[in-house]
């Protein structure tokens, strides 16, 4: 069994390397989107392992941390459906980690990535004490628009729903364990991406996969109110009051038609 953790703008770079011959299954950890190429995790391992080494990744509302300290945990192991894929699950699952199987793939890692992209919204709200309100909201309208890029890109609704959908959003949008939460939060304190990334004390996948999710955006033609105001903040420099207003002053629409936007 291999596992694969290296943040994903890394992996080519890592696993290209290991040259794999075997046939055993290849497990990733890691959320986002490659910047270069525009392709998720489990997409740059397909390209870099073996032709008999099938690739799953486990995602899910799950602190590094608290798996170490065996607080009880539910993820979720995405690939394809096979006694293979329920074997795994058998192995990684014990009395606090209990793993779900799914088969939608896309879904997962596309959920998995756009989190870490609402969460740094999430924590801007936090950071200028916008209130609960607003951030249940960015939170819930951010779940709305990874709902609708992943569906035109075949994913399944319902993966958004689950653990490796809002189970993972709410994990990520509300804690200060969460370094693109945090990243967020200093943004709005300091007013310095450079500082925000300091304090944050590691590697804040949300801020690269934005690049990546507004491109992806406008390549599937799918509207993404929200994160093209993170971009607007945080690589165009525009104020943070200024981009919330013209968020609050869209069109007016229903909730739920085609996922509103």
């Amino acid at each position: 069994l291999y596992i694969n953790a290296v943040p994903v703008q890394f992996i080519r770079g890592v696993w290209s390397r290991l040259r794999l011959n075997d046939e055993s299954p290849l497990v990733n950890l890691s959320k986002g989107i490659e910047n270069r190429t525009g392709e998720f995790p489990a997409e740059i391992l397909r390209d870099l392992a073996g032709p008999k080494n099938v690739v799953y990744t486990l995602s899910g509302p799950s602190f590094a941390r608290e798996v170490y300290e065996k607080k009880h945990t539910a993820v979720v192991l995405a690939g394809n459906e096979s006694s293979k894929a329920r074997a795994l699950q058998t192995l990684l699952s014990d009395e606090t980690f209990r793993v779900y199987r799914n088969d939608d793939l896309i879904g997962v890692e596309v959920a998995g990535a756009l989190k870490n992209v609402i969460a740094m919204g999430a924590g801007i709200i936090d950071g200028i004490n916008a209130g609960m309100n607003s951030r249940a909201a960015v939170i819930t309208r951010g779940v709305a628009e990874t709902m609708r890029l992943g569906r035109k890109m075949g994913a399944k609704e319902s993966t958004f729903l689950g653990l490796a959908g809002f189970g993972d959003f709410i994990l990520t949008c509300t804690h200060v364990m969460s370094r693109n939460f945090s990243f967020g939060r200093s943004l709005a304190r300091t007013g310095s991406v450079d500082q925000a990334m300091k304090e944050a004390g590691g590697v804040v996948e949300g801020y690269f996969t934005l690049k990546s999710a507004v491109e992806l955006g406008h390549r599937y033609g799918v509207e993404l109110p929200i994160m093209d105001g993170l971009y607007a903040i945080i690589y165009e420099g525009r104020g943070i009051e200024e981009v919330i207003t013209a968020l609050m002053r869209r069109d007016l629409k229903t909730e739920w038609g085609a996922y509103s936007q």
